[in-house]
């Protein structure tokens, strides 16, 4: 049985009676096939999705949709931000520029190593390059030199395609395993403070952003008084 039979457990059948099942890459998190599956099942491939449905960070989250697109899942975002699952007859027309397994053959080569955008946690990083952590390429792939000039850099992995522990540093300080949370409580602030709504209505939404909980545990009231307490970070976001 393959493993879009085993996940799908016939909730789905007849929808699946005709689909090819698609080839995964190697991957280093078991959540990937279930993953995907959730996404193909449902149509929605955004990261918030993803995130919301397994409870995980937002750079896990982003990984699993960039491991997907990568294998011609998913498409890549479009000019208005958003992305489709592709339907079989499109995924099957794709020539593959990855082998199967996920790495390059001289991916031991480390000017070969796969690496991930990991952008600067401060609270003046944009939203649209906050949006970006997790994105992986290689140092010879034209994304490399289109993002270096962001608010973050890229980070080679290890040779079992992990980014240290070494890259948490925020401007509230090193935050190790806070630092999911802190990245997505930094997407919603920028988020709102970057949108056109009225500055008082901003900071309203701000302050209900300040009192949630992070998909890891950690309260997004803690990371505001590590910048001073409400009054001063709004003062410093809007």
């Amino acid at each position: 049985m393959s493993w879009w039979s085993s996940l799908s457990g016939g909730k789905s059948g007849r929808k699946q009676d005709n689909a090819s099942s698609p080839i995964l890459s190697e991957n280093d998190d078991d959540l990937y096939p279930e993953a995907v599956a959730r996404v193909m099942e449902s149509g929605n491939c955004s990261v918030s999705f993803v995130q919301k449905e397994f409870r995980i960070g937002f750079l896990r989250a982003s990984k699993l949709i960039y491991a997907m697109e990568r294998d011609n899942i998913i498409t890549s975002l479009d000019s208005s931000g958003a992305r489709r699952v592709l339907k079989d007859e499109e995924r099957d027309k794709i020539t593959r520029t990855l082998p199967t397994n996920g790495h390059r053959p001289d991916a031991d080569d480390p000017f070969d190593r796969e690496f991930y955008f990991v952008p600067y946690p401060r609270i003046t990083t944009p939203h649209s390059d906050l949006l970006l952590a997790g994105r992986k390429c290689y140092m010879s792939d034209p994304v490399f030199e289109q993002l270096a000039t962001r608010n973050g850099r890229w980070v080679p992995s290890n040779k079992s395609g992990q980014v240290s522990d070494f890259f948490t540093y925020t401007d509230i300080g090193q935050l190790d395993f806070a630092i999911n949370d802190y990245i997505d409580f930094l997407v919603q602030v920028r988020a709102a403070a970057e949108s056109e709504l009225p500055e008082h209505v901003k900071a309203e939404m701000i302050k209900s952003i300040g009192q949630l909980t992070g998909s890891d545990g950690h309260s997004y009231a803690a990371f505001i008084e590590a910048h001073g307490g409400m009054t001063r970070f709004i003062a410093k976001v809007i």
